[in-house]
């Protein structure tokens, strides 16, 4: 596909987003996409003071208990998402990093949550200049 086969679906910031919950609420999306592309931009310090601040994916080479991470397939401070119907549901959560291009769920609309794996909720995390742009492919 080519870059111009993308429409724009959604874009948020860049400003400063604070997670005060484990899954943040960012958008609802209506439209009948067949793909959606993510590229997330930002900076936060989620896993403690004595780990320096990441971006969107994370510590790659930070090890941490798969107990404390949401995303076992994903590095510490990363970036997740998923798609739900509220914060406490339990669907699987995804990926998102700098840029992930993902299916979009069939049940709409799709409400998108954002996470930071393994973020430390006691402090909650400050995601500074975020800024996130979601892309649409493809209607059926």
């Amino acid at each position: 596909m080519a870059a111009n086969d993308w429409d724009p679906v959604h874009s948020f910031g860049p400003k400063d987003l604070t997670l005060n919950v484990p899954w943040h609420f960012l958008v609802e999306i209506i439209d009948t996409w067949t793909l959606l592309s993510f590229r997330a931009e930002g900076q936060w310090d989620c896993l403690g003071a004595a780990i320096r601040p990441c971006g969107p994916d994370g510590h790659a080479s930070l090890y941490m208990p798969h107990s404390r991470l949401a995303l076992n397939s994903s590095p510490p401070g990363a970036l997740i998402g998923k798609f739900a119907g509220s914060t406490a549901g339990k669907e699987s959560p995804f990926a998102i990093g700098s840029r992930c291009v993902v299916p979009m769920p069939d049940k709409r609309p799709a409400v998108l949550f954002i996470a930071i794996n393994g973020a430390l909720l006691e402090t909650p995390p400050t995601l500074t200049n975020f800024h996130i742009q979601i892309s649409g492919v493809g209607q059926p």
